[in-house]
């Protein structure tokens, strides 16, 4: 747009020079002619700026590895003047490992339906957003811009790639649970509470009908408690973003998340119910893991937040807050191989770490009398099955 307007007011100007050395009176009216056609063209744009709106559309869910199709219309609501084109910079945002990719997009305003399909690839797991930082219409001349109100920030979940788990769940024998486990903090976890009521059945305890109710309704009402749920196992994924410049460091994330993912879906499968432990700025965020829902649930949460800048955030609140006194085991999942000082979780809990490494071949190696560290590839073989014991 600079170079239009510089050879917009060149043109003017050798008019301009012309008009002194011959004196001849059209010169006068041409160089008035363009002077005029640009005051023009700024008005008129101001005016097509009233009669367009944007709006902008991208799926909700793909596979990492995939790309997806933006969609960018431009509805008129009116006969357009003299707009030629639409100018946006946007950025997309991976919020989970905390990377901005800039793009500039021009992009003709002609005939009826103005339709564009924005093709983006989707190489990080977790949730991207589509920011808009500046969204402009230019004249037909090229010669001024008029800023349109930003769109609206929309987003795709990019989902991590499945990958083949085997997992067993040895006995849980390390430390004594402080309140048999981790309670459920929800509504039913005292047994002393109500937690619903039901029609009264031939042998229910006449101790929990709910007389004042069933004099309401006619019929018995049998009062039935809570039965609290606790929760031995924690899922604790603990990956950090501080080296994203290397593409193998982006790999191994990559390769996280979906050992994370799969070990949530294996344990459910075996009946298996957990914890996830979410590393935060305040901490620590626990979610009840009983079904598949709730785990994907969990899951959505942690790929819709940046990672920490450093490794072991996670495990050093676990260790700051002593939740080796409500566990009996703690699985961890890391990208690259995890350095973390363990000793203060030596003989105090059973402790499984699985990382996402490069190599060919999965390692398993004991570190001490209760923890063991898993190395799974990067570079996975669709048809092999990897074996993981916790």
């Amino acid at each position: 747009m600079r170079k239009n307007r510089i050879g917009y007011l060149l043109l003017v100007v050798t008019l301009g020079i012309l008009l002194f050395f011959f004196q001849k009176t059209y010169l006068l009216l041409v160089i008035a002619g363009f002077c005029l056609l640009a005051v023009l063209f700024g008005i008129l744009l101001q005016r097509d700026k009233d009669r367009i709106v944007i709006t902008v559309d991208i799926p909700q869910g793909k596979r990492v590895g995939k790309n997806v199709v933006m969609t960018i219309d431009a509805a008129k609501k009116g006969k357009l003047c003299v707009a030629g084109g639409m100018i946006a910079e946007i950025e997309l945002y991976h919020i989970m490992y905390g990377i901005s990719i800039p793009k500039k997009l021009i992009l003709p305003l002609s005939g009826d339906k103005f339709h564009y399909e924005i093709p983006i690839d989707l190489e990080y797991c977790g949730e991207v957003c589509v920011r808009c930082n500046s969204l402009h219409i230019s004249d037909l001349l090229g010669l001024f811009s008029v800023a349109l109100p930003n769109f609206r920030q929309p987003s795709v979940m990019v989902y991590p790639e499945r990958i083949n788990l085997n997992v067993e769940i040895a006995p849980a024998s390390i430390g004594t649970l402080q309140n048999d486990g981790y309670i459920q903090n929800r509504k039913g976890t005292d047994p002393s509470e109500i937690f619903d009521l039901r029609d009264y059945i031939p042998g229910d305890d006449v101790r929990s009908i709910h007389w004042k109710l069933s004099g309401k309704m006619d019929h018995l009402v049998v009062k039935q408690a809570s039965d609290p749920t606790h929760f031995q196992i924690v899922l604790m994924p603990d990956l950090a973003c501080g080296q994203m410049e290397e593409e193998m460091t982006i790999k191994q994330l990559n390769t996280a998340v979906s050992i994370c993912a799969g070990m949530g879906e294996r344990l459910l499968e075996q009946g298996k119910q957990f914890y996830m432990a979410l590393p935060t700025m305040q901490g620590l965020s626990f979610y009840e893991i009983r079904s598949s829902k709730e785990f994907q649930d969990a899951m959505y949460v942690w790929m819709s937040i940046e990672l920490p800048k450093t490794e072991g955030m996670g495990l050093k609140y676990f260790i700051t807050e002593h939740m080796e006194q409500y566990f009996s085991k703690v699985i961890v999942i890391s990208a690259g191989r995890y350095l973390q000082a363990l000793d203060g979780l030596d003989g105090k809990i059973g402790m499984t770490i699985i990382s996402a490494v490069e190599g060919k071949e999965t390692l398993h190696v004991k570190l001490n009398s209760t923890c063991d560290v898993v190395e799974i590839p990067v570079e996975q073989d669709k048809k092999t099955v990897y074996h993981v014991l916790c």
